[in-house]
């Protein structure tokens, strides 16, 4: 399975590293905080989201993903997305069942490495 995701910059290193411990990782993770501060890979980003199984979004405030909201939502009528974010009101964007969603999001909030494996069987 291909999980394509842009992650909040303090828990990329954490999903990389549960994404080695998965059986067959094809894992693409976009730190926030890099797409904030250079416009061309964001387009990079959601060309890689395009050819995505899943999608995995931790919305935070930066303000590229204003700009990126609208290709998410196409991107999401043809790839499953989860977005999950400390403000429920972002959850919006995922394209999946809520309960999945609140499930992704409760393997995230206490930042255990251990925990966030299981996202990737969810989604």
């Amino acid at each position: 399975m291909k999980i394509k995701s842009i992650m909040w910059n303090s828990h990329v290193p954490m999903l990389v590293r549960a994404g080695k411990k998965m059986d067959s990782p094809d894992l693409t993770v976009f730190s926030s905080k890099i797409l904030e501060n250079d416009p061309l890979k964001v387009d990079e980003a959601l060309d890689e989201l395009k050819s995505a199984d899943a999608i995995l979004l931790y919305r935070s405030s930066e303000g590229f993903w204003d700009a990126i909201e609208e290709r998410l939502k196409e991107i999401g009528q043809d790839v499953p997305v989860v977005c999950v974010s400390h403000d429920p009101s972002f959850w919006y964007l995922s394209t999946v069942e809520p309960g999945m969603v609140s499930t992704c999001y409760s393997y995230i909030t206490p930042l255990v490495e251990k925990k966030i494996s299981p996202i990737c069987s969810v989604i």
